[in-house]
């Protein structure tokens, strides 16, 4: 809804010296629109000075005019601000500052279509035809030192005054106290050639006052140079009586025809007092079944809290943005809006609030479903416990994904439904291609599962079933490890020899009772020959059969075998073969 929209603005804290002096702002804050509106993202303005993301000129005149709203805690309005776009074109920006402490809210808005149209009526325009045209008003001449310089004649019948009772003054002397405040808040760039329209008191020549609409035109020479302002005056005191229920009126209307597909509404102390068709079809309500009933029936129960606090920040004139709670239905279920208000104040100091609803249901359940997926991810990285994590995982779809429940069932079959008044989804959870158990996820809205979100949540359930067989996996080599181990040590305590050899016929390996039964120490037996042991007692054909035998299949036999004493001792040698993707390995175990 364009009307609910902010322009663009910066939230801006005072940085001062010890002894006082404004230095510099930092952002505390930017909306989307100033994102965008300075091609800056929100990263880069907030906690930024303003010197370093506003340079030059602009930068400048913002600084000091920024300072002089913190100062005298006076709202500052710039008029028509001239700065050159990176076309090399200029651009027109009306600004506004509004001071709190050291705080001050910086928006603008740019104008440079109305102000391109307006120069080119401007320099279409003379004196004499200007007052041509208005003859019916009264018209005023003032000079650039705020003088008045000529009054038309009609002045009489308006405020009473003889034009040459008025020319020579100063143009403030007819102005309000309170108008002539508000209007030197309004600061015109130096550079500014606008025409201006206001409605101000002005004071009859009886001492009462008259409400007028002004309207100042600028009139500059070709250097730039202003030569005169030129002010149209109209009575319109009528038209301010009516203003309040025409501006009502024509703002509904307009809200209506921009946002036909939003829901628009109109509250007035508290009640709705209209809202828009469209609001049947999508939450169900018929616009009579609404109009007069508390706004906040419609606000679901859970989130009336922070729609109160909303509300509350709307009435002290500020705009709300992007504000997500959910709405009930015709049919008591419940959907997330998204809702943009503003105040808009009437005659007499009553004032309404206007809200745009755009209905954000599916994609507010599919960024609930990727917040939980996230934060299982989270989870997943380096589980290590299979019970600690599917405890996790479920506690972290219903608080994460805003489902209202979720469990896990082992076995392949879905599950028989949810409870009354619920829908479910079964998400089958894989484990190396089987199916290892399903979650079920539940909710009382009965389109809670989405496309996008039936989607995320799948894919949630493929990595847990990852996760797992990761965790598996990762039980079955620590188990593997640790028999390994266990083998490796009853080797090593083995009363019996054992030894492994190449297919080189070098011994790679040798246990402790090798060197105990041979007498020779490991050193020299790893890396000999196993003729280190050779008796003498066998001749060339019997180690050729021991060779066969390797190589071939596992037999046993007995030798004879001597000692660095040269002592013979007679072994029974069981051999084996084990084979490797790179070699064969020989390994015999001798007593």
């Amino acid at each position: 809804m364009q009307e609910a929209l902010l322009d663009p603005s910066l939230v801006l804290r005072a940085e001062r010296r010890p002894e006082g002096p404004v230095v510099d702002f930092i952002c505390e804050d930017a909306n989307l629109a100033a994102c965008r509106d300075l091609e800056i993202p929100r990263a880069g303005l907030v906690g930024a000075r303003l010197t370093e993301s506003l340079t030059g000129s602009l930068g400048s005149f913002l600084f000091d005019r920024c300072a002089e709203a913190v100062e005298s805690g006076e709202p500052l309005s710039f008029t028509d601000v001239r700065t050159p776009d990176p076309t090399g074109a200029v651009a027109h920006h009306d600004i506004r500052a509004v001071a709190v402490g050291d705080r001050v809210c910086l928006s603008w808005r740019e104008v440079s279509d109305r102000i391109r149209t307006e120069q080119a009526l401007a320099e279409s325009r003379n004196r004499f035809r200007l007052l041509a045209e208005n003859s019916s008003d009264v018209v005023v001449l003032i000079g650039p030192e705020g003088v008045v310089e000529w009054v038309s004649p009609s002045v009489r019948d308006m405020l009473g005054w003889e034009p040459e009772e008025l020319v020579g003054r100063p143009s403030t002397e007819l102005v309000h106290p309170d108008d002539h405040r508000r209007r030197r808040a309004v600061h015109h760039h130096p550079a500014t050639l606008r025409t201006l329209s206001d409605e101000v008191r002005l004071r009859r020549a009886g001492g009462d006052w008259l409400w007028t609409s002004s309207r100042m035109q600028e009139v500059r020479d070709d250097s730039g140079r202003l030569v005169h302002v030129v002010v149209s005056l109209r009575y319109i005191d009528k038209q301010m009586r009516a203003r309040a229920a025409f501006v009502a009126s024509e703002e509904r209307y307009r809200l209506l025809a921009e946002n036909v597909s939003d829901i628009v509404y109109q509250v007035r102390d508290g009640r709705i007092v209209w809202i828009s068709p469209s609001v049947e079809r999508v939450l169900g309500w018929k616009p009579a079944d609404v109009v007069g009933r508390p706004s906040f029936d419609l606000i679901a129960a859970e989130d009336r809290e922070r729609a109160t606090a909303a509300r509350a920040g709307v009435v002290a004139d500020v705009s709300l943005e992007q504000f997500e709670c959910r709405f009930v239905t015709a049919a008591g279920r419940r959907r997330w809006m998204q809702v943009r208000a503003r105040r808009i104040d009437g005659a007499g100091g009553d004032y309404g609030i206007v809200a745009a609803l755009h209905d954000i249901h599916e994609g507010h359940a599919n960024r609930m479903a990727l917040a939980a997926l996230a934060a299982v991810n989270a989870v997943l990285v380096g589980a290590d416990d299979e019970t600690r994590l599917l405890d996790e995982v479920r506690r972290l779809v219903v608080e994460q994904g805003g489902f209202d429940g979720a469990h896990w069932r082992q076995g392949p079959d879905p599950s028989d439904g949810p409870p009354d008044g619920s829908v479910a989804i079964d998400l089958t959870v894989a484990v190396d291609g089987r199916v290892d158990r399903r979650l079920v996820v539940e909710s009382r809205e009965p389109d809670a599962f989405g496309p996008s979100v039936v989607a995320t949540l799948e894919q949630l359930a493929h990595q847990v079933g990852m996760a797992l067989s990761a965790i598996r996996t990762r039980e079955r080599l620590v188990a593997a490890l640790d028999e390994q181990q266990l083998l490796s040590t009853a080797i090593e305590q083995a009363g019996e020899s054992v030894m492994v050899t190449d297919l080189d016929a070098r011994i790679l390996y040798a246990n402790p009772a090798t060197a105990s039964s041979s007498g020779y120490p490991l050193e020299e037996i790893v890396g000999a020959s196993p003729r280190l042991f050779a008796s003498g007692r066998h001749g060339p054909e019997f180690f050729r059969e021991i060779n066969g035998a390797l190589r071939s299949a596992p037999r046993g036999g007995a030798s004879w075998s001597t000692g660095p004493s040269r002592a013979t001792s007679t072994r029974r040698t069981p051999p084996s073969r084990r084979s490797t993707p790179r070699t064969v390995r020989s390994a015999a175990s001798c007593r």
